[in-house]
């Protein structure tokens, strides 16, 4: 969204503006890596597209995807970072031809996997007042309440799922399909008890700095190209 993108391009040095079609990729040079920043918008087709428009027109070396994410363990607490270890489409259901939920028909693919490098990095980042954890994301086009997404047990008990967004595991097919390592960072904005809407106000406070310091933790690891 808007408001994550912006302290993105406040930190982007020599930023030059480039619109395509739909698309406003700004390129510059963010905490010494030359880099692309583009908003995904809202929803698995939408990121999808923005996700594989980038790869065409800018062949990126690594994709990092930076937003938020609903709670779906009750250790976890506004503020609280997740690294993607992996990712499931929740709302892939096809189960009466056989196949477990989760799995994309005609392909055998349900899990997307980040990169094993930029997780150990992104792992090594330090963030002062909140936990960050290695989990499971699970994505689907549904924002859920409260109590719908506590009667979803499959959420739960079959996916094994840490955190929920609309995005982030179309954006994982996309770049795993590109041969593209990534992965993926979300600030978790709501929790499964209380008020979403003021839950969701008061992450905003950490969202941006919270990511902005795992990719800066990345980009300035000696390890990471």
């Amino acid at each position: 969204m808007d408001i994550e993108i912006h302290g993105f391009l406040q930190k982007l040095e020599n930023n030059t503006s480039e619109n395509k079609d739909l698309f406003q990729f700004n390129k510059g040079n963010l905490f010494g890596k030359e880099v692309v920043i583009v908003k995904s918008g809202i929803g698995k087709v939408f990121s999808s597209i923005t996700c594989q428009k980038l790869i065409d027109e800018y062949h990126p070396e690594q994709i990092i995807m930076t937003g938020v994410a609903g709670a779906l363990k009750s250790s976890l607490n506004i503020g609280d970072v997740v690294i993607g270890r992996d990712y499931i489409q929740h709302d892939i259901e096809v189960v009466p031809l056989g196949l477990p939920r989760g799995t994309i028909p005609e392909s055998n693919n349900k899990i997307f996997t980040s990169d094993d490098h930029l997780v150990s990095v992104a792992q090594q980042t330090e963030l002062e007042g909140h936990n960050l954890v290695l989990g499971r994301i699970l994505s689907g086009d549904q924002f859920y309440s409260e109590e719908e997404t506590k009667e979803r047990k499959y959420l739960f008990d079959e996916l094994a799922g840490d955190a929920i967004d609309m995005e982030s595991a179309a954006v994982a097919q996309v770049c795993v399909f590109n041969k593209i390592p990534f992965v993926i960072v979300r600030t978790i904005c709501s929790k499964l008890d209380g008020n979403q809407e003021e839950q969701y106000r008061e992450s905003l406070k950490y969202v941006v700095n919270n990511s902005l310091g795992v990719i800066e933790n990345i980009f300035t690891s000696s390890r990471t190209k």
